[in-house]
């Protein structure tokens, strides 16, 4: 290890790096390990942040949920700190440069400066994929976005011409696929209003070794209900985007292409080509172009021979029957918080992995799902017992 500020290197904004800074390893490439360790930075009671081997850029460390003696171990191959009032303690799964971050003064907003090259105007907005994972292994990540003033919109792309995709409505969490192969991989981000450039950014991340899902092969009765028979078309009762997979999404790819709106193979894997035919399907019957399938696109799906499939029982093969009886909160992980996660997609409001970890995308979703449910009286990301009373109707 080595003390003081290594040659280069950007802050985050708002912030400059602090006088305590220490560097592990080489700035050539990342020392990563199955278990995570733990350093201190003495005197350092504020923000914390890494800065990437071979990035200029520094980023933010989240807090550990636990207590200082005890803290909840961050999710690998991240990152968590948390501070006692005198020292900060860092737990890592991986060694680079960790270092304090000091906040800047408020200053007024400095003047735009345009890209140069039809790429609209550069600001210092952000987002950040897979809570700010250093590296993946598989091509479907969660892109977590900050929202930038008055822009509404936004067009994300993994080149920086923008040469596929279209304007979207803002979200905060947005599904995403890498292009394939190992390496450094960068998303480009667009914020928008009325179809027009207002701010863009970009953020990178490794991939090892990449994981491309591959189709699952399901039975054909999908569309069975109890005490009904198997109707001519299936029922869609997911919530479907990029990275999920199984025989609802091999039942939609072959509905979009009956439709005339997907000519892409029929995979059971909702990648790039698959949300291209959604964003064509919603087109075509006048829905939010929105790229996944929620309630109002399974809707227009649903309908099949003229009339919209009906189900005389409550009960759709296959729905979980969990009942929620335990506390959850951020830093958790088990199986119930893959229940939890599994529900929330199921109403829309949740688009990340299925991890089972309870972390700020979690968090987020169970947020919305309680300001949507005004019976639990309050919004605080935390399930009790009146939230779980809510889920568990």
């Amino acid at each position: 290890p080595t003390e003081g500020t290594p040659a280069g290197g950007n802050a985050p904004a708002g912030f400059s790096v602090g006088s305590t800074v220490i560097s592990i390893g080489s700035d050539a490439g990342t020392l990563t390990f199955d278990t995570p360790v733990t350093i201190i930075l003495s005197g350092v009671t504020g923000t914390v942040g890494y800065r990437p081997a071979g990035s200029d850029v520094w980023q933010t460390i989240t807090t550990c949920a636990g207590t200082y003696d005890i803290p909840t171990l961050p999710t690998a191959p991240g990152e968590c700190a948390i501070n006692n009032g005198t020292n900060t303690k860092i737990v890592t799964y991986h060694f680079t440069s960790f270092g304090g971050l000091d906040p800047i003064p408020s200053t007024p907003a400095p003047t735009p400066v345009s890209s140069g090259g039809g790429g609209g105007i550069f600001y210092s907005y952000g987002f950040k994929i897979n809570d700010g994972a250093i590296a993946t292994s598989n091509t479907s990540v969660s892109l977590s976005i900050t929202s930038a003033g008055s822009a509404n919109q936004m067009w994300v792309s993994n080149d920086s011409a923008f040469s596929t995709g279209s304007w979207v409505p803002f979200q905060a969490t947005f599904p995403w696929t890498l292009t394939a192969g190992p390496g450094t991989k960068t998303v480009y981000l667009r914020y928008g209003s009325s179809n027009s450039v207002v701010a863009s950014v970009q953020v990178s991340i490794k991939l090892d070794s990449p994981v491309i899902a591959a189709a699952q092969v399901q039975s054909s009765t999908q569309g069975e209900v109890l005490g009904a028979s198997v109707v001519a078309c299936p029922v869609f009762t997911q919530n479907l985007f990029i990275g999920s997979m199984g025989a609802e999404v091999t039942a939609l790819q072959k509905r979009l292409n009956s439709d005339g709106v997907y000519s892409g193979p029929i995979t059971g894997y909702f990648g790039n080509l698959t949300r291209e035919g959604v964003l064509a399907f919603q087109k075509k019957n006048n829905i939010d172009q929105v790229g996944v399938v929620g309630p109002k696109t399974r809707e227009i799906l649903n309908i099949c021979s003229g009339g919209t499939n009906t189900q005389s029982a409550s009960t759709v093969l296959g729905e979980s029957t969990f009942k929620f009886t335990r506390n959850l909160g951020l830093g958790m992980k088990d199986s119930d918080v893959s229940e939890l996660q599994n529900r929330l997609t199921k109403d829309g409001i949740y688009f990340g992995p299925v991890t089972g970890y309870f972390g700020p995308l979690t968090l987020a979703a169970v947020k919305a799902y309680q300001a949507a449910h005004p019976a639990i009286g309050y919004v605080t990301g935390f399930v009790g017992p009146l939230t779980r009373a809510e889920l568990n109707k």
